[in-house]
């Protein structure tokens, strides 16, 4: 899986052609971010015609200062369901982020070939994201606690064990409340 900071080309320069394969959009959607005064987007460098770099940690601390915003998966629609209106504050950083599509393949990783699949669906805090017009970021790095939880409901729903009330405050204490689960 590659993170941000694996697509940099040099110490302190991406192309936006990376940029953008990086953030999982097209060059055509980086070039309204630019001309988008509101959005604050780093400037580029234009070294020729088609040249064009942005310094690495520009658009860091540019993702850096974008709201994060609470969402979860949803198994149902195969899909990530934001919640624009409940911005979260996270403790990660931009170098972590992977875009829509691999924060999918990282998903289906997890689903189980024979699809008795248990998800958690969720809307309290679960996966934060960056969301910049229809383009979704995820930090890689908080979906680790996410599989333990979810694998740890999921067994206890297969096998139809009540859990200890440790067991339970173990679960509860790593992970954000459960609303419900649903069987794919």
């Amino acid at each position: 899986m590659k993170t941000l900071s694996s697509y940099i080309e040099s110490s302190n320069t991406i192309s936006i052609y990376v940029l953008a394969e990086a953030l999982g959009c097209d060059r055509t959607t980086l070039d309204s971010w630019i001309k988008d005064e509101t959005l604050l987007f780093p400037k580029p460098i234009q070294l020729g015609k088609d040249e064009i770099l942005f310094i690495c940690q520009e658009i860091q601390g540019w993702l850096s200062k974008r709201p994060t915003f609470n969402c979860y998966y949803d198994g149902k629609t195969d899909n990530f369901i934001i919640n624009h209106n409940q911005i979260v504050s996270v403790n990660s950083k931009t170098d972590t982020l992977i875009n829509k599509q691999q924060a999918l393949n990282k998903i289906h990783a997890k689903v189980k070939s024979d699809g008795e699949n248990i998800f958690l669906i969720n809307t309290d805090t679960v996966i934060p994201c960056i969301s910049i017009d229809g383009v979704d970021l995820f930090f890689s790095d908080r979906f680790q606690p996410y599989f333990s939880h979810s694998e740890k409901v999921s067994i206890q729903h297969e096998i139809g064990v009540e859990l200890s009330k440790k067991e339970k405050k173990d679960i509860n204490s790593n992970s954000p409340k459960l609303k419900r689960i649903t069987t794919l």
